[in-house]
């Protein structure tokens, strides 16, 4: 994931860039990319920590494990015993 980050960070600093090469006047020097570059970073690297991280977390985490549930469903017969109980199946006949 370390490497993914990084590698999003670069993309979106090279978006940065292009725009602030568009939209920027010829007179203003300062195009104020350390604090753009320092502000994404911390987003990136905290953006777990935030209410709105929180919630998509829990959101993605229970449609997960209603994915899981379905295909659970969809393969047939499941059951969850107690690590003390024991189950015996016989055949019909």
């Amino acid at each position: 994931p370390v490497w993914e980050k990084l590698r999003l960070l670069h993309i979106a600093m090279r978006a940065y860039d292009a725009q602030v090469r568009d939209l920027l006047p010829s007179f203003v020097e300062s195009t104020e990319r350390d604090r753009a570059q320092r502000r994404l970073s911390y987003l990136q690297w905290a953006i777990h920590e935030t209410p709105e991280g929180k919630e998509l977390k829990e959101k993605w985490k229970a449609e997960r494990l209603k994915q899981m549930s379905t295909v659970r469903q969809a393969t047939g017969l499941s059951v969850s015993l107690s690590r003390g109980l024991r189950l015996m199946l016989r055949p019909a006949g």
